[in-house]
């Protein structure tokens, strides 16, 4: 399932795609160099999902997306 939203304001959205990477070099507790495949495609489309949803919210801070919203669209579109 693919859910389309439209873009609020995508001034954000990089450092929102960073943030998600972060969060799960975070996660993982491991050198990018040892990681594996399947991770880097894990965090890309973790912070690709991080991404899409700041953008469509209008602000800095609130624009971010919890834990539990980004968990949910992955698990809705079959990513988790």
């Amino acid at each position: 399932m693919l859910l389309i939203s439209k873009a609020a304001d995508t001034t954000r959205a990089g450092d929102a795609f960073l943030g998600g990477i972060l969060h799960k070099f975070i996660e993982y507790k491991v050198h990018p160099s040892l990681l594996k495949g399947c991770e880097v495609v894990e965090m890309a489309t973790f912070a690709n999902t991080v991404a899409s949803l700041s953008v469509t919210k209008n602000g800095d801070i609130p624009s971010m997306p919890s834990l539990y919203e980004v968990d949910d669209l992955l698990y809705l579109e079959g990513s988790k």
